[in-house]
């Protein structure tokens, strides 16, 4: 399996994409840090405006306060001085932010907007202090006025002020524009986040679909590693050579099994010659008997060592097999022949359903022992009096070669379990076996490119009992219909 079949891995959709990328830790941490890092901007935006407002009140009082030290300075107590130096000062520098009122001994205005008036409050010795007020000029412009009113010696008052609007607009833009450069470069970093999580989040996903494959019995699957040599890498390093050590362990536990059942081949051959030449030369018909039973479990696990033996031929492709079409109904009739005596003797209905012309791609020898498995245990767990079907049928581009019963089944959780070596049912120990006859199935079906699955038999139900009587279960051989391994086209093989 190529690299970019694992990393193409299961379809998602834009949203499922979404939703995964949102459940990463990685995005989380990187939205909590952008979050932060958002609440700090504002506050810091907020206190710089706040900051600014206050340097700036501090100015304007600082060139109010300097306007009338200066005045002070040049003596000028009077109206008359005052104005005169209001007329130079506004002539030579004109500015529309200042504002000013003088009013003289009679509270007429010597100088200055008369609306200013409002703005003062009072027109007598006593007046003075600052004034910080929104004001509205004859011409309906808004400012906003910051300024001191001190009386003169002569009795008038003068009122220095500024207009502070402009200036906050000015100065306060700073904060506004500080505030927006690092919000966009706030989306521009969250933006590269996301993009590298989403990468991350597909190589996590290429590990994934890699362990789910092995899990599914693809053992030659690896995780591609990239030439980053970061975490992930390394992560995929690791889990490869854990799945190779998990593939050389087995490899040794089958190895080890299948050469054990091979030396004791030949040394169970022998004992049971013997056991044989033994029960002749004795007259005892009580030692006759013992010797008798010792053969049989001298060939029960002689059995049990060709069994295995099988399995591991089958499972490394050492088995003579010819691949062929063969018709699978004819192959079904012929195995439904050789066991009727014994369906009779359990008083059980043996059937086959096959469409004609069902066709599959297959060793005979190999497809008959697994069809012969499956029907041996479904005779031997089904009801006796109920019917075990074998039949044919196309699923797709699968063809299922199947047998039904309706003994106790399996239940869903155990069904996987079944598959392994040794492996057998709480409810079925008093049965005899070894527990490998669906094992070697399992290795058949591999080896044709297909699988071993399971199925209630949703058609077992006629004339039970709901809750009362067994469902039993359909045990299917899924091949592909047009299957042609490798260099097997009508060729024996060792």
């Amino acid at each position: 399996m190529s690299s970019d079949e694992v990393a193409a891995g299961p379809a998602r959709t834009f949203a499922q994409t979404i939703r995964s990328l949102c459940e990463t830790s990685y995005f989380r941490q990187a939205s909590s840090i952008a979050f932060i890092f958002l609440l700090v901007t504002l506050m810091t935006t907020i206190w710089s405006r706040s900051l600014i407002e206050n340097v700036l009140y501090n100015h304007v009082r600082e060139m109010v306060l300097s306007d009338i030290r200066a005045q002070h300075a040049l003596g000028m107590d009077s109206a008359a001085q005052v104005r005169s130096a209001l007329y130079t000062r506004d002539y030579l520098e004109y500015r529309t932010e200042r504002k000013v009122l003088l009013l003289g001994p009679y509270q007429r205005v010597e100088y200055g907007d008369p609306a200013l008036l409002s703005v003062i409050g009072c027109l007598d010795m006593g007046c003075h202090g600052w004034r910080h007020v929104e004001w509205t000029d004859a011409e309906g412009n808004h400012a906003e006025l910051l300024g001191l009113v001190v009386p003169l010696a002569d009795g008038s008052v003068y009122f220095s002020s500024y207009d502070i609007q402009p200036m906050m607009e000015r100065v306060g833009i700073l904060p506004l524009t500080a505030g927006a450069s690092l919000f966009i470069v706030l989306l521009f970093s969250t933006g590269i986040s996301v993009a590298f999580g989403a990468d991350s989040l597909k190589r996590v996903d290429t590990i994934r679909s890699v362990l789910r494959r092995y899990v599914a019995g693809d053992s030659a699957v690896r995780t591609p590693v990239g030439q980053r040599r970061d975490e992930i890498d390394r992560l995929g390093e690791n889990i490869n050579q854990a799945l190779a050590r998990i593939n050389r362990m087995m490899e040794e536990v089958k190895s080890a099994s299948s050469h054990i059942a091979h030396e004791l081949g030949t040394p169970l051959t022998r004992l049971q010659n013997r056991l044989s030449s033994a029960a002749e030369l004795t007259g005892d018909v009580a030692v006759q008997q013992e010797i008798a039973l010792a053969a049989e479990e001298a060939e029960r696990i002689q059995k049990l060592s060709r069994a295995i033996l099988r399995i591991g031929e089958i499972e490394s492709g050492r088995c003579l097999r010819q691949f062929e079409y063969l018709d699978a109904g004819a192959l079904l009739t012929e195995l439904a022949d050789y066991y009727q005596p014994l369906a009779e003797l359990r008083g059980n209905a043996l059937t086959v359903s096959a469409p004609p012309g069902s066709k599959v791609y297959g060793d005979r020898a190999l497809l008959m022992q697994a069809m012969s498995n499956l029907l041996d245990n479904a005779l031997k767990y089904a009801a006796p009096g109920t019917p075990v079907t074998m039949f044919v049928r196309a699923a797709g581009d699968l063809i299922e070669l199947g047998v039904a019963d309706r003994g106790p089944g399996i239940p869903a959780d155990q069904r996987e379990s079944t598959l392994l070596r040794f492996s057998r049912l709480r409810q079925t120990s008093s049965v005899p076996g070894y527990g490998l006859g669906l094992a070697l199935v399992q290795a058949i079906a591999k080896l044709h490119g297909g699988e071993l699955a399971f199925a209630d038999n949703e058609c077992a139900g006629v004339g039970q009992r709901p809750g009362v009587d067994d469902v039993g279960i359909q045990v299917l051989l899924r091949l592909e219909r047009h299957h042609v391994l490798e260099g097997s086209s009508g060729a024996a093989h060792a």
